[in-house]
């Protein structure tokens, strides 16, 4: 049977991973839209929205993998020095997230870029930082209670 540490260790790969690329497609699309149409309020509403779908998507079988590590939790307690290298990969997952979703941003911003695309990218940018820490402070936590 897999260790209850490393069901907290993929459900942040799964959740970290699908959230940076579901933020990367997005900031794309809205590169994209940028330079061969008018992005408007309204269709960054519409593809914000579709991010959070996504979102809610990619999070599902990470919860379940957390709540089943809780479960094992009430079994077989966490000894601190098995906790150790699960905690340095996920905190090197979410340490390689991050850097990326801060790379994406000034990729995606320039000089010329209307103060209007620059809120998008950085609501977007706030709003991808928030979710990919989620599920890995969540996992953390976790391994710290038992």
């Amino acid at each position: 049977m897999i260790g209850t540490t490393w069901l907290f260790v993929l459900a942040s790969t799964i959740a970290v991973l699908g959230i940076l690329f579901s933020y990367k497609n997005l900031i794309t699309i809205i590169q994209h839209r940028k330079e061969h149409e008018k992005l408007t309020t309204e269709a960054f509403q519409k593809l914000q929205s579709t991010f959070f779908i996504r979102i809610a998507l990619i999070e599902a079988f990470p919860i379940l993998l957390i709540i089943f590590g809780f479960v094992q939790m009430e079994n077989n307690p966490i000894v601190t020095a098995d906790a150790i290298f699960p905690l340095l990969i996920i905190m090197a997952l979410l340490s390689y997230a991050l850097i990326n979703v801060v790379i994406t941003r000034s990729d995606a911003i320039t000089d010329s870029a209307t103060t209007e695309y620059k809120n998008f990218v950085n609501t977007l940018t706030i709003i991808g930082f928030a979710t990919i820490t989620g599920i890995p402070a969540i996992s953390i936590i976790s391994m710290f209670l038992f």
